[in-house]
Parts: structure tokens; sequence; C-alpha cells
């Protein structure tokens, strides 16, 4: 079996709350199938996972636990000060089932629209609120 390209990311990855929440529905899914047939019953349990990851916290002292070097500059100071929830890095411009945290492509000139195409990784992050704020909308 030939060993896949070490310089190809297909989708994203990240650290943090949604990545623990989607562990979470993973290992459920895995244990019980017959309860994850339907798009409506899998939201709902990431509303849930989510809801508790908010409440637990779990993931509240993520930064202290990582170093974040973007474009040669140590952002590790900044993530701490900010106690960041997610740390993503994706080549994609949508995030979680869609969203886009950066605003709609066009409508927001702060930031350079995001294309799997431009040899370069968009990283952001999260804190607590503005995770929520993401998929309450």
């Amino acid at each position: 079996v030939p060993k896949p390209p070490l310089d190809v990311i297909n989708n994203y990855f990240s650290l943090g709350a949604d990545a623990q929440v989607t562990y979470e529905f993973h290992e459920a899914r895995e244990a019980n199938p017959e309860k994850f047939t339907k798009r409506w019953k899998n939201k709902m349990y990431y509303m849930g996972a989510g809801g508790q990851e908010v409440i637990q916290q779990k993931n509240s002292d993520l930064t202290k636990f990582m170093t974040l070097v973007c474009d040669g500059q140590d952002l590790t100071s900044r993530i701490q000060d900010l106690k960041l929830y997610t740390v993503a890095v994706l080549n994609i411009s949508k995030y979680a089932a869609g969203q886009t945290p950066w605003g709609t492509p066009g409508e927001d000139t702060r930031f350079k629209h995001q294309s799997p195409n431009d040899k370069t990784l968009e990283v952001f992050g999260l804190t607590l609120s503005s995770l929520a704020g993401l998929f309450v909308g």
C-alpha cells in the first residue's frame, strides 16, 4: 500500500472544544450506530455535547499546552491572553458544517478569500463566546 503524500491536507484539523465534541460524537456513533441514523439527530447530539463543553469548560486551559508560530511570528502569548477554546488549521473556506468564521467571502474585506489552491493554510482561534456565537448566528 503506497503511503499518502505528506504535503496534502484535505480539510482541516483543530484542537480544543470542537475537536473534543467531534471525538465524543465519533465514539458514541461507533458504540451505538443505530442511534445516529438521521442528520437532525446527529445535530442534536452535537448541540448537547457542545452545551456540555460550554458548561464544563474542559478545554479552558488549552493554550497552556501549546505553542503557535505563524509565518515566523510567535503568537503563543496572544492565544494565551485570548484564552482560546479552539485553534483550527484549514485549507478550505468553510468550517464546522459550513460555518465561515471570517464572514462571507466578498462581504468582509478584512480577510483574504480562502481557497484550497492558494498554498496557504488559514489558522484561527475561537474563544468560548465566539465559538458559541458562530453556531447561534
